[in-house]
Order: C-alpha cells, then sequence, then structure tokens
C-alpha cells in the first residue's frame, strides 16, 4: 500500500475511515465508523465519488435508527416532536416559523443536536393528550422551560397575541 492513496483517518459524510480491509476484486476497501456508531466496508471510488457516506443509517428515514427509538418501522412521537420544535425555529418557510424563530424562539444547543439529549432530559410524554410546552412563551426550548403539558395547560400558558 505504499504508492497508494491512504484514507486512513478520512472524513466522508457521516464516516470516519479507520482501518485497510484489503483488496477485493481489484478494489481497495476500507473499514468505516459511522457517526451514529455503526460501521461498513466501502471502496475507496464508492467513498471518494460519496456514493457510500453512511453505514446505511441515512437511507429511507432511516437514520431514525441513530437513536434506537424506532417502532415497527415508524418515528416516535417523541422524535416528531422534537424534529418539529427544530423546524419551527429554524425553518424560515414553516407557517410557524413567525410565532418561534421569527421571534428569536431557538432551540438550546443540547437538544437542537441530539435527540437523545432532548429525550433523556424531557422523558417520554405521559400521553397522546400531552404536547410540549414551554413554561416560559418567551423563553427558549430547553430543560429548564419545557414540559409535556395537556391542552388545557397550554391554554392557560398563552401568551397575548
Amino acid at each position: 500500500m505504499s504508492a497508494t492513496l491512504d484514507l486512513l483517518g478520512a472524513r466522508f459524510g457521516r464516516l470516519r475511515v479507520v482501518a485497510f480491509a484489503g483488496v477485493k476484486g481489484r478494489k481497495r476497501r476500507w473499514q468505516c465508523a459511522c457517526d451514529c456508531g455503526g460501521g461498513t466496508e466501502a471502496s475507496t471510488g464508492n467513498l471518494r465519488s460519496s456514493k457510500v457516506a453512511s453505514c446505511g443509517c441515512a437511507k429511507d428515514g432511516a437514520k431514525l435508527l441513530r437513536h434506537g427509538q424506532r417502532r415497527r418501522g415508524m418515528r416516535v412521537t417523541e422524535y416528531t416532536i422534537w424534529a418539529g420544535m427544530k423546524d419551527r425555529c429554524y425553518r424560515p418557510r414553516n407557517h410557524k416559523y413567525p410565532r418561534y424563530g421569527g421571534r428569536g424562539i431557538s432551540v438550546c444547543d443540547r437538544w437542537r443536536d441530539s435527540f437523545e439529549a432532548f429525550l433523556a432530559d424531557m422523558g417520554r410524554r405521559p400521553s397522546r393528550g400531552h404536547s410540549i410546552d414551554r413554561i416560559n412563551n418567551d423563553g427558549n426550548y430547553e430543560p429548564g422551560n419545557c414540559r409535556w403539558a395537556t391542552a388545557i395547560e397550554q391554554v392557560h400558558n398563552r401568551g397575548s397575541k
């Protein structure tokens, strides 16, 4: 491997090359660690052309496997709530953005980058009748300012429009 391209330590999408896996056919293969904790083996060409950029966790919505919370192929409700919270705060095309991100409401760094952290801090919602609620409506989505609340509790917590 002296005159060949050495990819050890290089990053390709979610993958980091951790070892040379040998030659199969005429292709050099590399063992890669994925950001999700998984791993895969890929050829130099597939890595460099971005044909392989994850262990498979990012295909067809399967990235939800990263947090280990899929049930029967469906997203868990808490994941959908977490994703919606971020969407309201950071995507101007979301119809609710003016009432959230447009007013300066944001998601704390711990939650913004990690569903696992969000779930650890908030826990599972107690019932289908509960949704995420900010205790201080002018405050951000963060551990000390969020709770699972019923629709009635949320009505009593609304700010004036």
